[in-house]
């Protein structure tokens, strides 16, 4: 799995972002995004771009700390090493050249998302 999210990572953009972000939402943020013109959003408007933008993967980082930590202990942790992310949230990880997407993949692992509907959201 490390290569061919490696893979992925570094043509991140445009239709697979947003399926992404859309898989985000609902699998672990447990929401709906609406399309917006070109963009996805929360139905009051604002964007949500976890696989892009810092911010709100660490919004991701905070409701997975949450939804695991009420069944059991959980760790998570962020790291670089020669240029590449890695994410661990429990037994789940990923790695990235970019913390966000690192963070989402992580998530969605962690959460029970299995890696070939990670993949799809990914092309």
């Amino acid at each position: 799995s490390y290569t061919m999210f490696t893979l992925y990572s570094s043509v991140i953009g445009g239709v697979m972002t947003d399926k992404l972000n859309v898989l985000v939402a609902e699998r672990v943020m447990r929401g709906v995004l609406v399309k917006h013109e070109e963009t996805y959003r929360w139905p009051n408007n604002h964007s949500f771009c976890p696989s892009t933008s810092i911010a709100d993967a660490f919004q991701v980082v905070e409701k997975i700390k949450t939804r695991l930590h009420e069944t059991e202990e959980i760790e998570i942790s962020l790291s670089i090493f020669n240029g590449e992310w890695s994410v661990s949230v429990g037994l789940a990880d990923s790695v990235s050249d970019t913390a966000p997407l690192a963070i989402c993949i992580a998530a969605l692992k962690a959460v029970g998302v299995s890696e070939e509907e990670i993949e799809e959201a990914l092309k």
